[in-house]
């Protein structure tokens, strides 16, 4: 047994597939309301600006787009790693600290990892080295 058709709906005119009035009237609301709230809503990826790793990604092969993409995998990979080693993201703060243990690592290799650990603000003691 079928349900009944629910007249001036969206399922009305939708699923049941009525073209009464009633259901064409919501049909129509419904629209004119999503056509309203279309404009509040965020750019779809193809309204994005050019010069960006998403426009690149939605197929723009310009050469500002392509150049933000490589930006971005470049700036990816760089956080990734640093996040992976525990080391922090920053490294102009520590690039004094960094270039010394650099210099060092030649002398004792121990050295450069006690100093990557100072640079990240991580104590390291004597007998994880």
């Amino acid at each position: 047994m079928s349900k009944p058709i629910r007249h001036g709906t969206m399922t009305g005119y939708t699923t049941d597939l009525c073209r009464c009035e009633e259901c064409r009237a919501a049909i129509r609301e419904y629209q004119r309301k999503r056509r309203k709230n279309r404009a509040k809503q965020p750019p779809k990826r193809s309204e994005l600006k050019h010069g960006t790793a998403g426009r690149y990604r939605k197929g723009c092969r310009c050469e500002e787009c392509c150049e933000a993409f490589l930006e971005y995998g470049r700036d990816y990979r760089r956080r990734r790693d640093f996040d992976a080693a525990g080391l922090p993201i920053d490294t102009q703060k520590f690039q004094g600290q960094l270039e010394e243990a650099l210099q060092a690592f030649s002398a004792d290799p121990g050295y450069l990892v006690l100093m990557l650990h100072a640079a990240a603000s991580v104590s390291v003691s004597p007998q994880e080295q």
